[in-house]
């Protein structure tokens, strides 16, 4: 006799203790054992929130992309900011960068404890130039400044030299450059060079005798309008020269008050002064630690401070700042009619473009365009320098990749292009000498007759 429940047969396995998969299989009507379809067990439940497997993969992009940008180096690159120092009687400078910026005597390394020596010699003070030293900057250009502060010899007049004067801002002077590199010298050598090359008369010898010319630079860093206006009154005497040349810059422009409040300086396209230092790229302190994120964020900022920026320089001769331009304008006839008021000068106004672009061009043609148009109503020669330093990438002319003054490659395309127009308006100067010497000439013939006849027609004194 089979006890219920010893088999399983009537009783579940559970109680007993241990498992029995069969026990709850159904038996079938002939007494064998069916197979049923096996139950459906509920998949287990992750324990993981939702989103969690979106996360980690964002956390694994976000770590890929971190360590690519901190191996390739994609954030901007910045520098320590450049310094020019200068002496108490600002008869000397040293404009200093991070790296060396040009070749040639005129560049020193403040390392090197001679130069230090010779500097302190030469009124700098030990501070500044530590300061140099210690901002990472000991590569160095030397200025030399006359009596007037510009970058040239003592002003003078040479009656049997012919000359040029060339007036303008940093641009003319030269930041970042050597002397003997600056356009103003550049040109002087052209000259020289073309005039040397000339046929001349026998008597013209004495005049051209070395130097055949003299090129003047009276540039001055931060000059504008209308200080340079003033200026050019100032050293006309000085100098009296035959020609003068106006190297206009498009943040020459006088400015409304309104459009000059708009100004930007941390890059006004001549000094890029976001990349400089230790910029923050005003990210919070928590973000800051990220390269990736640094690097979209200062690409970001940089590109809308371009943007501003070319906005504003846009708006030099726009509604804007109608009232700047109005006064420019007046500015350049006054430099005109300073110049050329006597009848034997000439004057020229060299548009001198910024030096910025991108594969979509050059951003300030409708500056360009509209200087052009005035000196067309007004009558002022002027030319447009775009083409002689277009054609290449603008970065290739820059003093320093934060410094976007023309380097040495830039002054001599600019004095290349100068030449053929200064020599021409020489030309002038002396065509026109030649006609007033004879008009002067034929005016004393015709006197000498005038008084012989007046001899002849008056009676003779009685003699005593």
């Amino acid at each position: 006799m089979e006890l219920p429940g010893v088999d399983g047969s009537k009783r579940g396995d559970s109680k007993l203790g241990h498992s029995n998969p069969n026990s709850s299989k159904p038996t079938s009507s002939n007494g064998g054992s069916s197979k049923a379809a096996p139950s459906e067990t509920p998949p287990a439940r992750s324990t993981r929130p939702k989103g969690f497997d979106l996360m980690v993969m964002l956390a694994i992009g976000f770590a890929i992309a971190e360590l690519a940008v901190r191996l390739l180096g994609l954030e901007p690159t910045t520098y320590p900011p450049h310094r020019m120092l200068e002496t108490a009687d600002k008869r000397r400078g040293l404009e200093c960068y991070p790296e060396v910026v040009a070749g040639g005597l005129d560049v020193v390394d403040l390392r090197d404890a001679v130069i230090y020596s010779q500097a302190v010699e030469h009124g700098f003070t030990e501070a500044q130039l530590d300061g140099a030293l210690e901002n990472r900057t000991p590569h160095c250009v030397l200025f030399a400044y006359n009596a007037h502060t510009r970058r040239d010899e003592e002003l003078r007049a040479e009656p049997r030299v012919p000359s040029v004067l060339v007036i303008g801002d940093s641009f003319t002077e030269g930041a970042g450059v050597p002397e003997d590199e600056v356009f103003p010298h550049r040109l002087e050598r052209r000259l020289q060079d073309a005039l040397g090359r000339r046929p001349q008369e026998p008597w013209q010898l004495a005049v051209m005798e070395p130097p055949a010319i003299r090129v003047w630079n009276v540039g001055r860093r931060g000059a504008d309008q209308p200080q340079l206006r003033d200026d050019l009154t100032r050293f006309l005497p000085l100098v009296e020269p035959d020609v003068v040349v106006y190297a206009f810059v498009l943040n020459d422009f006088e400015m409304s008050e309104e459009h000059r409040a708009k100004q930007q300086y941390l890059n006004d396209l001549v000094m890029d002064r976001q990349r400089t230092g230790s910029p923050d790229w005003k990210l919070p302190r928590w973000l800051g630690w990220s390269a990736l994120v640094r690097a979209f964020t200062a690409r970001s900022r940089l590109a809308e401070e371009t943007r501003r920026t070319v906005d504003w320089y846009l708006g030099m001769t726009g509604p804007e700042n109608a009232e700047g331009w109005a006064r420019t304008q007046d500015d350049l006839r006054a430099m005109r009619d300073a110049v050329e008021a006597s009848g034997d000068r000439r004057f020229l106004v060299a548009i001198l473009p910024l030096l910025v672009g991108d594969e979509s061009g050059y951003p300030f043609d409708p500056v360009h365009d509209a200087l052009l148009r005035f000196c067309d109503d007004a009558s002022l020669r002027c030319v447009d320098l775009r083409e002689a330093l277009g054609g290449t990438d603008p970065r290739s002319l820059h003093v320093h990749p934060v410094d976007m003054h023309p380097n040495g490659v830039a002054h001599a395309r600019i004095a290349e292009a100068l030449e053929p127009h200064v020599l021409a308006l020489l030309d002038e100067v002396v065509d026109d000498d030649e006609r007033r010497d004879e008009r002067e000439e034929r005016q004393d013939r015709q006197e000498a007759r005038e008084r012989a006849r007046e001899a002849v027609q008056s009676p003779l004194e009685p003699s005593e």
